[in-house]
Order: C-alpha cells, then structure tokens, then sequence
C-alpha cells in the first residue's frame, strides 16, 4: 500500500482506495491503460489538402495513428506509460511535442497554427467539448 496523489484533486490517498475521499475520484481505475482522445478539428481537417495527417511517437518517429484528409475524426488510444506525441503531414512542420502520460488530462485536438496555418498544434482540450 502506497499514498499517492489523486490527478484530479492532487489530494494525498490510498492507491488501494476505490475512490479519492476529497474529490471522489476513482482511484480504481488507475489500474491499467488510459484513454488518449485526439480530435481532428476542422482547420486541420482544411489545411490537410488530401495528405493524411500523423500522429507520430517522438522517441522513434513511427505512427501513432494516422488519419484521413477532409474528415474531423475522433480516435481513440489506449497508453499505459508515457508517450510523447506530435502531429506532422508531408512536408509541413512538425507540431510541438506533448508528454502524454497515464491518467492525466488526455484529451488533445489537432488544429492549425502559425503562419498561414501551415503547423500544426495539439491543443488540450476540455472532455466536455463537443465541436
């Protein structure tokens, strides 16, 4: 039996705990993979122009996942240790790089950004976005 940190409060509790007694958090579920969320928000979708788009794992530079042109997808991912993600399309620069870790706020969407939108950017986002 550990203390741990809740990821949602950041209150201090039992790792064997069903749930966080401060937030109610189920401390259960850490147990396993998580779900990473990546959305294709339309300007990506736009600025892709018929090249897929690639989710791209920044320690080997091999596709996470890789998406079709002109749709705005939802995909799903399940990651049980930390990863480092980017976004990248033919020629285009690549995106920032993000840390995606396990049981944290995982919910990111690929949009455009920079000049004339041609990078693109994994933006976290709310899980109760919806568009």
């Amino acid at each position: 039996m550990a203390i741990i940190k809740c990821p949602e409060c950041g209150g201090m509790v039992s790792d064997t705990a069903k749930a966080c007694p401060h937030c109610g958090f189920a401390i259960g579920k850490l147990n396993g993979p998580t779900k990473l969320v990546i959305k294709f928000g339309s300007k990506a979708s736009s600025l892709a122009q018929g090249w897929r788009i690639a989710i791209k794992n920044a320690k080997t530079d091999e596709d996470v996942v890789k998406v079709s042109p002109y749709s705005s997808e939802t995909v799903e991912l399940d990651i049980s240790e930390p990863i480092s993600i980017y976004a990248k399309m033919a020629m285009n620069p690549k995106s920032d790089t993000v840390v995606v870790k396990p049981h944290e706020t995982n919910r990111y969407e690929v949009t455009a950004a920079g000049m004339f939108g041609m990078k693109f950017k994994l933006v976290p986002i709310d899980i109760n976005d919806s568009d």
